[in-house]
């Protein structure tokens, strides 16, 4: 059990550092030899290279909210950056205290992290700072502005590229019923578990740009996501997002819509509490879940977000902490829609499976109650499925703290049969080979995932 209140256990794992952006040059996008003519990647490294380092700026030294940054030499109140986010945001100007490298590739003084002292190549997808060291010195080492438990660009240390948080992720059924009660009563049952006020950026892909919502029309987003906008029926690929920053989440919801006429995949929904919220209201979302509304299957606990426009980044870091950290839950809903119709797509404290891939795989809940567990393992049966709850808290599982999640391989291992066989394959370290899928085997196939 992770120890609260406290250092986050990912500390030590982080340090001060980040995750690198690969360069164009190294993608083929500009020459690294001085002189010779620049030769076309893939579409935008020009640009992406005249722009570095890019990513959503952040209202001040550290907090990635995604608002405009001022311009060289502005003074603003508090150092909060003024102006509403918009489209114009995902690909800032370079910091005034950046350097580009040298023409030829020769990296400047300044190209190197200032917690590293190294020369690590720009384009090196690893954490600047080593993988040792306690929670108290990585908290001695972080950079003024930095959150502890969350990965950040080592060229742009105020862009925050992952976090660990509280995480209930659904995939749907019955996409009708999800747009019309579904997706409101889950976002009140939200709103109320988080602190007030903490949810104020909304957006939808219909947008090119994020909303700063007043407590009133946080208030009545509900009634609004119900009554207004699913009066036509499903509408394929909609996303509705609300979230405490623009970049990466550490509370919120996030929802996407599927016309099951268009098949193929299942809608989803992830509901995020922040990290250190009591876990019990995270089981509180997923039995009211259960208990009212139609679901497929879902997972829930100490759940890895990502920056949405630093994707690869992020799964290098998450990939990083997973070494480490076997009870986290890492989950790209977008891509792992496809693959749950008949499977899970992992186990972890919470899993519910829904009453039809009960029935179409031939489980039932008195079966699982009935199940010799060894360790202090629940079995909730609800209206729309089962809730298996392995023990009292999640865990992160740190290895290096000897903490193997014992009733997480249990639970694993009882629902072996439900697990993938193949499977999408996740950005980052998790894409090469067959990394995803040992990862989400690991508890089952202990020897894959190293």
């Amino acid at each position: 059990m992770d120890p609260r209140p406290g250092p986050h256990p990912l500390d030590a794992l982080l340090g001060a550092g980040g995750v690198r952006r690969r360069d164009p040059r190294e993608r083929g996008g500009l020459s690294g030899a001085g002189g010779q003519r620049p030769r076309l990647g893939r579409a935008g490294d020009l640009r992406r290279a005249a722009a570095l380092p890019w990513g959503l700026p952040g209202q001040g030294a550290g907090d990635h909210r995604g608002e405009r940054p001022p311009r060289r030499g502005a003074q603003h109140p508090g150092g909060v950056a003024q102006g509403r986010p918009g489209h114009a945001d995902r690909h800032p100007r370079r910091p005034a205290g950046g350097r580009a490298p040298r023409a030829g590739g020769e990296p400047r003084r300044g190209d190197l992290h200032p917690h590293t002292h190294r020369g690590i190549p720009r384009g090196d997808p690893r954490l600047c700072t080593g993988l040792e060291g306690t929670p108290e010195e990585a908290a001695m080492t972080a950079r003024p502005g930095q959150r502890p438990g969350c990965g950040y660009l080592a060229d742009a240390p105020e862009v925050m590229v992952a976090r660990v948080a509280l995480g209930l992720t659904v995939y749907l059924e019955d996409a009708e019923h999800w747009a019309e009660t579904g997706v409101p009563s889950m976002v009140t049952a939200l709103l109320r578990a988080v602190p007030d006020g903490s949810l104020e950026w909304f957006t939808t892909s219909t947008r090119s740009d994020w909303v700063r919502l007043s407590a009133a029309e946080r208030e009545g987003l509900p009634q609004t996501l119900g009554r207004e906008w699913h009066a036509a029926g499903p509408r394929h690929l909609l996303q509705v997002r609300l979230s405490d920053e623009t970049g990466c989440m550490g509370a919120g919801f996030s929802y996407r819509e599927i016309d099951p006429e268009r098949g193929g995949r299942h809608g989803w929904l992830q509901l995020v509490l922040p990290y250190d919220q009591e876990p019990d209201d995270l089981l509180a979302l997923a039995v009211e879940l259960a208990q009212e509304h139609p679901f497929r299957c879902a997972v829930g606990g100490y759940l890895t977000t990502f920056n949405e426009w630093e994707k690869p980044a992020a799964f290098w870091c998450i990939r990083k902490w997973a070494l480490q950290h076997l009870g986290l839950d890492v989950q790209d809903p977008d891509m792992a829609s496809w693959f749950v119709g008949r499977e899970l797509p992992s186990t972890n404290w919470l899993t519910l499976l829904g009453a039809g891939l009960m029935e179409e795989r031939g489980i039932t809940a008195e079966a699982l109650k009935a199940h010799p567990w060894e360790r202090p393992i629940t079995v909730l049966p609800l209206s729309h499925g089962v809730i298996v709850r392995a023990g009292e808290r999640p865990v992160t599982g740190d290895v290096n703290d000897l903490v193997y999640p014992e009733t997480y391989a249990e639970v694993s291992r009882a629902l072996e049969a439900l697990l993938p066989r193949r499977f999408a394959r996740y950005y980052g370290g998790f894409y090469d080979g067959e990394q995803t899928l040992r990862w989400l085997r690991r508890f089952v196939e202990p020897e894959g995932w190293q």
